[in-house]
C-alpha cells in the first residue's frame, strides 16, 4: 500500500465562483459610538444603530476564512479568522495580516495584541512584532487585558494572570467561562459559581470584591457598561445586575453580547435537545437597559445554517433550516432559488438519486420528490426513534438508515401507507453509504466499517468487516473513501461486496470531505485540498469555503453547504427547463 505526503494547500488568490444565500452568525460585537461591528463568520458587518428602530448595515468586510472574534487597535480594526489576524484601517482597507491557525479569542489595547487558541496564546506589540508565545495545560475559555496584564480563563483551573512584559504567571483560583474588564474591575462569568467581580486597580493582584448567585445560575458570557453588569445563561437568559444585586432579566437567545452606555447588544442561536444549532435569523438585537429592559430594534437576515447540499450539476438541493430549497446553479456565478419547501423538524443533510432526495441527520429520513423542481413535494417521513448523528442512503428499491440508538434499518417507502422497516441489524451506527444497488457500507463506534449484502432486503447480512477508524465515508467514482483521524483510506469497489484497500493518504485530523468525480475534496487546516483517487495525489484546491458542512459534486460542478451560504464552483452548465405554465382556468359559458 502506498503512502503519500500531503502537499501545501494554501494559495495566494483563492477563488469564490458563486454564493447563494449569504448570511452571518454573530460571534462577537465591537461597539464604537453608534456603530456595531459584528464579527459574523463570513467577515464583519457594520451596523449603524443611531436609530435602533431602523438599523442600517453600512459596510461589509468579507474574510477569506471564517471570522471568529475582533478587537480595536486605536482607529484600526483587528479581525480574528481561522487563518490568522487581519488588520484594517479606519476605512476598512486591509493593512496587514498575521498568519496562524487554531485561534479562538482576540484582545488588544494600545500596547498589546493577544490571540489565544485552545491551549495557548501568541502576543504581539502594536506594530505586529511577535513578543512571545505562551502554553497552558488547560483549555482557554476566554481572555481579557488590563495594561500589561493578560487574564486567561482556564477551564477547571482558574484565571491565569500573565505579565506580558516578562511572561511570568500567577493564578486566581476562580472558575471562569468568560471575562471582561470595565475600568478597574474584572467581571467573571463563573459557570455554576455565578458572577464574580475582582478589583484590578493593581492588575497583577486581583482582589475579589463580589460574588453573586453561586449554585443558582450557570453563567457563560459577561459584559459590563456603566453601573450595569450583564451575564448570560445559555441558551436564552440574560441576567442584569447592579450594585444592589440582580435587577432584571431578558429572555432571548444569547451566545453573543456587548454593552455600551444604556444599550445592550445581543445575538443568539437556538439548540435542540441534542445540542444541534438553528440560527434565529436575527444577527443583532438592541435593548435599552437604563431601566426596565426594552427592545429597541433588531436586524433580520436569513437563518440557517446551510447544512446540506447535493447536486446533479444543474440544480442544487439544499437544507437551509427550516427550508428545503431548489437552487439553479447552472450559471455558477449567479445561483438562484427556484423553490422552497418549509418542513417541520427538517433534517440536516442531503443525498440525491435521480429525481428523489432524502434528508437525514437528526434521526428521521425525509423523502422528497423533485421531479418537478419548481414544486418539490415532501412524500413521506421515516421515524427511526433514534438520535443524531444519523445517516441514510438509497439502496435498490429501499432506503437504508442508521443511527447510534436504534440501529440499522432497511425501509420500504413504497408499499406501506407510512414507511415500513422490512429489515435491520442491531447496533450503533453513524455512517451509512450506498449507491442505489444491493450493497451498503455501515460504520459504528468509529473503529470499523462493514459491508452489508442487501439482495434480500428483509434479511440484510454483513459479509465483511474492515477494521479502520471511521469518521466519514462516501463513494467517489469506483472507490469507497473512508475518512479517519489519520487520513483517507481508499477502497476499490471493483467487487462492491469485497472492498479492497488500495491506498492511504495520510493527513492530520482531516475534517468534512466529499466526492468530486473521481476525486475527493477534504477540509483540513481551514482549506480544501483535492485528492485524485486515480493518481493517488494531493493537490491544492482553489475552492474557498469558510465552514463546510457537506460537499457534493456532479461532473465538474461542486457545491458546498458552508454554514454561511451555499458556495458553487465549476463551469456553467445547461440551464434547467423553464417553469411549467400555470394551470388553465375554465371559463363558464354565459347564459343566453
Amino acid at each position: 500500500m502506498r503512502r503519500l505526503s500531503l502537499l501545501c494547500w494554501l494559495i495566494a488568490s483563492p477563488l469564490i465562483a458563486g454564493v447563494w444565500g449569504a448570511r452571518g452568525v454573530s460571534h462577537a460585537f465591537l461597539v464604537r459610538g453608534n456603530l456595531v461591528y459584528d464579527v459574523d463568520g463570513r467577515g464583519v458587518a457594520v451596523y449603524d444603530v443611531t436609530n435602533p428602530a431602523a438599523i442600517r448595515r453600512t459596510a461589509v468586510i468579507e474574510s477569506v476564512a471564517e471570522s471568529l472574534d475582533g478587537a480595536f487597535l486605536g482607529n484600526d480594526l483587528l479581525v480574528l479568522t481561522r487563518a490568522g489576524v487581519d488588520r484594517y484601517d479606519g476605512n476598512l482597507a486591509l493593512r496587514a495580516q498575521i498568519q496562524g491557525h487554531g485561534f479562538e479569542h482576540l484582545r488588544a489595547d494600545a500596547d498589546w495584541i493577544v490571540a489565544a487558541s485552545a491551549n495557548g496564546a501568541r502576543v504581539w506589540a502594536n506594530d505586529l512584532t511577535e513578543v512571545r508565545r505562551i502554553a497552558f495545560a488547560n483549555r482557554v475559555n476566554a481572555i481579557a487585558l488590563k495594561g500589561d496584564a493578560l487574564y486567561v480563563a482556564l477551564d477547571q483551573a482558574g484565571i491565569a494572570i500573565v505579565d506580558l512584559t516578562t511572561g511570568n504567571q500567577d493564578i486566581l483560583a476562580e472558575n471562569a467561562k468568560d471575562l471582561t474588564v470595565a475600568g478597574d474591575t474584572l467581571y467573571v462569568a463563573g459557570g455554576v459559581n455565578g458572577l464574580l467581580a475582582a478589583d484590578v486597580a493593581d492588575p497583577f493582584a486581583p482582589r475579589v470584591i463580589r460574588r453573586e448567585g453561586a449554585g443558582e445560575m450557570n453563567l457563560a458570557r459577561v459584559a459590563a457598561a456603566g453601573t450595569k453588569i450583564f451575564a448570560s445563561e445559555s441558551p436564552s437568559t440574560i441576567r442584569i445586575f447592579d450594585g444592589a444585586g440582580e435587577v432584571g432579566r431578558i429572555d432571548d437567545a444569547v451566545q453573543t453580547l456587548a454593552a455600551d452606555g444604556t444599550r445592550l447588544f445581543v445575538s443568539g442561536t437556538t439548540y435542540d435537545k441534542f445540542g444541534l444549532a438553528t440560527e434565529t435569523g436575527v444577527p443583532l438585537r438592541v435593548y435599552d437597559v437604563a431601566g426596565t429592559p426594552k427592545l429597541l430594534g433588531d436586524v433580520h437576515d436569513l437563518a440557517g445554517p446551510v447544512s446540506g447540499a447535493a447536486t446533479d450539476g444543474t440544480l442544487a438541493y439544499v437544507v437551509d433550516r427550516p427550508f428545503f430549497r431548489v437552487i439553479d446553479v447552472s450559471t455558477t456565478s449567479a445561483p438562484r432559488e427556484l423553490a422552497s419547501l418549509a418542513i417541520d423538524a427538517i433534517e440536516d443533510h442531503v443525498k440525491l438519486l435521480g429525481k428523489q432526495v432524502i434528508l437525514y441527520g437528526r434521526g428521521d429520513v425525509d423523502l422528497i420528490d423533485v421531479s418537478e423542481p419548481y414544486r418539490p413535494k415532501l412524500v413521506k417521513v421515516f421515524h427511526s426513534f433514534g438520535r443524531p448523528p444519523s445517516n441514510a442512503a438509497f439502496a435498490r428499491d429501499t432506503i437504508v438508515e442508521g443511527n447510534p440508538w436504534s440501529g440499522f434499518h432497511v425501509v420500504d417507502f413504497v408499499n406501506y401507507p407510512e414507511p415500513g422497516q422490512i429489515g435491520g441489524i442491531k447496533g450503533h451506527y453513524s455512517e451509512v453509504v450506498a449507491n442505489g444497488g444491493d450493497v451498503a457500507y455501515i460504520a459504528g463506534e468509529g473503529i470499523s466499517i462493514a459491508t452489508i449484502d442487501l439482495r434480500d432486503p428483509r434479511n440484510p447480512v454483513g459479509t465483511k468487516v474492515i477494521h479502520v477508524g471511521v469518521k466519514q465515508a462516501f463513494i467517489a467514482g469506483n472507490d469507497l473513501v473512508v475518512r479517519g483521524s489519520d487520513g483517507l483510506h481508499i477502497f476499490s469497489l471493483a467487487d462492491p461486496f469485497n472492498p479492497v484497500e488500495t491506498s492511504f493518504v495520510p493527513m492530520t485530523e482531516p475534517d468534512v470531505a466529499g466526492p468530486a468525480g473521481d476525486a475527493a475534496l477534504v477540509w483540513i487546516d481551514e482549506a480544501l485540498v483535492r485528492v485524485d483517487l486515480a493518481a493517488r495525489t494531493v493537490v491544492p484546491s482553489d475552492l474557498t469555503v469558510l465552514a463546510p458542512m457537506q460537499i457534493d459534486s456532479a461532473g465538474a460542478k461542486t457545491v458546498v453547504a458552508d454554514r454561511y451560504g451555499l458556495r458553487v464552483f465549476g463551469p456553467n452548465t445547461a440551464p434547467p427547463p423553464p417553469p411549467p405554465p400555470p394551470p388553465a382556468t375554465r371559463r363558464r359559458a354565459a347564459r343566453p
